[in-house]
């Protein structure tokens, strides 16, 4: 996960802000559940290695997209402020709790977990596809 991450987050922002940073999200939403309901299936490494690099891969439009989405919603300074802090400790208790239940589920459970991601991106789809609204950049950027 951490090399599609790494490797999708930039071209996320760039994407969100050409395309619509709402779709963009929406797909990372997808991209993660799909990607965790793989790793959950996988048989093969390879097949685990492919899924957590797309689980990656959408981990980063979301984390490229949302901090956008609250920038646009909280045009006001302060309140941006107090939305960008809470956004930044939910993704800090996020990670953070992920890795702590995986370990405590223990390694039997191992799929368990992934199932329980990708669940919890579906459940996450629902309310962003009527609360999330649509924004993008001023100007189309470049893909480097």
């Amino acid at each position: 996960m951490p090399v599609g991450r790494a490797a999708g987050l930039l071209a996320a922002g760039v994407l969100g802000d050409n395309f619509g940073r709402r779709r963009v999200y929406l797909a990372g939403l997808a991209m993660l559940a799909a990607g965790a309901f793989g790793c959950a299936a996988a048989r093969e490494p390879v097949v685990f290695v492919a899924a957590r690099i797309l689980e990656g891969l959408g981990g980063a439009a979301i984390l490229a997209c949302s901090l956008a989405i609250l920038a646009n919603d909280f045009p006001q300074a302060r309140r941006r402020g107090h939305a960008t802090a809470v956004w930044g400790a939910s993704v800090g208790v996020g990670i953070s709790l992920g890795v702590v239940v995986s370990a405590g589920l223990g390694t039997p459970l191992w799929r368990e977990s992934y199932v329980a991601v990708g669940g919890l991106a579906l459940i996450l789809l629902w309310p962003s596809v009527s609360r999330v609204l649509e924004s993008r950049a001023a100007n189309r950027r470049r893909l480097d």
